[in-house]
């Protein structure tokens, strides 16, 4: 039910038949999820280059220490790394 109405709300008889204003909005909204995309990205990019520099700043030592004694699981381990 919920499908259907974006469009009807979007594209109404008054806008027919060209739908200038549908077409505005439709075209508002994908341009704002663009956006959104890129600033996800940027976000684990920078989480990702975070984890990098405390891993890096890590003795081999201290690594294999944190390996074998992290409670910390998933993406809350120092090694994950988030896809982009």
């Amino acid at each position: 039910r919920h499908s259907l109405t974006t469009p009807v709300q979007i594209y109404q008889k008054d806008d027919a038949p060209l739908y200038r204003r549908g077409n505005k909005i439709i075209l508002a909204l994908i341009a704002w999820n663009a956006v959104l995309a890129w600033l996800i990205k940027a976000y684990y990019m920078k989480r990702n280059k975070t984890r990098d520099d405390i891993w890096r700043g890590m003795s081999q030592q201290e690594k294999d220490h944190y390996l074998a004694t992290t409670k910390d699981e998933g993406s809350r381990r120092l090694d994950f790394r988030f896809a982009h």
